[in-house]
């Protein structure tokens, strides 16, 4: 008797969705010592945002010769464990959430995906609350029967908003601290952000705080198209603290900035950088659409409905800081 229970990974676009059940579907999980592998792996679409539906064939009684079947904390725990290991740092997925057949209403009688009634005690990752607190594996086991407490720290949740007039020393200081040892910059980005702000073109200048901490900060300014294309903006610079960065913080700034864009009715916005990162967002690069004395490859653009502009792109002066 195998007892089938279901991962719902939301992430934020098809291409995420895809990426990540092609990854899932020939993984093993070592559980217990023995070799657990995915029964089914499917993507599917709901409410705008894309899912990956992973599940796990079993453990079940006969399986592992378990009186409690899946109520055995080891077993549990190694699987939502590793399956976190596959999908924390995943800037394209927002959140997953973990259930059993017949006990959470998102699974149903199959096992197969439900997501009218999910709530926070489904979830083993979410990009926004950040890692699971010290001692949350027994969330693998327990929420099966009982939810459990929340397996994140509440104070170490980060906070995104807009900056205040307070704000700029700080960002200054986390912008500096972000660029000190990276590479292809000039370590004039706290100067950018100055400038902008200074010019009154800092359109958008939200920040990410982590226990009252600033810990990254996100920019947007309008840029100007030869072609006379109105309503874009230029992305960045983007800084997190080298101590929190690779939790996903900066990946929800720029999400958070682009939504704030769309619902200002902007047409689009440019970016300068690394297109394995920022592809994940919607950019691409346009062929005809160019940043002079920049490598093609590395400038990409997102369109919000809009045509896709022509010509060359050209930055506040402030980024000749």
């Amino acid at each position: 008797m195998a007892v089938y229970f279901t991962f719902a990974i939301e992430c934020y676009q098809e291409e995420d969705a895809v990426r990540l059940a092609e990854r899932l579907r020939p993984h093993v999980i070592e559980a217990a010592g023995h070799k657990v592998p995915m029964a089914r792996v499917w993507d599917s679409k709901k409410d705008e945002l894309w899912y990956v539906w992973a599940t796990p064939q079993g453990p079940g009684y006969s399986e592992f010769g378990y009186g409690e079947g899946l109520n055995e904390t080891n077993v549990i725990c190694a699987i939502v464990e590793n399956l976190y290991g596959l999908i924390s740092g995943n800037t394209g997925v927002r959140r997953a959430m973990c259930g059993y057949e017949g006990q959470d209403a998102f699974c149903d009688s199959y096992g197969g995906p439900n997501l009218d009634d999910l709530d926070t005690h489904d979830l083993v990752y979410d990009m926004m609350l950040g890692p699971p607190r010290p001692g949350a594996r027994e969330f693998g086991a327990s929420h099966y029967w009982n939810p459990p407490n929340p397996w994140y720290e509440t104070e170490s949740v980060p906070r995104y908003r807009l900056e205040t007039e307070a704000d700029a020393d700080r960002i200054e200081v986390v912008t500096a601290a972000a660029f000190l040892n990276a590479e292809h910059t000039s370590h004039t980005e706290q100067f950018i952000v100055a400038g902008l702000r200074k010019a009154g073109v800092l359109t958008l200048s939200m920040v990410a705080e982590k226990r009252g901490e600033m810990v990254g900060h996100g920019a947007v300014s309008p840029v100007v198209l030869s072609d006379g294309s109105t309503g874009w903006y230029g992305l960045g610079p983007v800084s997190v603290l080298p101590e929190h960065q690779r939790l996903g913080i900066g990946s929800v700034l720029i999400r958070e900035v682009l939504g704030r864009l769309r619902e200002m009715g902007a047409s689009g916005c440019v970016v300068l950088g690394d297109p394995r990162y920022y592809e994940r967002f919607g950019f691409k690069v346009v062929p005809g659409l160019v940043l002079p004395g920049v490598p093609p490859e590395y400038f990409m653009a997102l369109a919000f409905g809009a045509e896709m502009p022509q010509g060359s792109v050209a930055y506040h002066a402030a980024f000749d800081a």
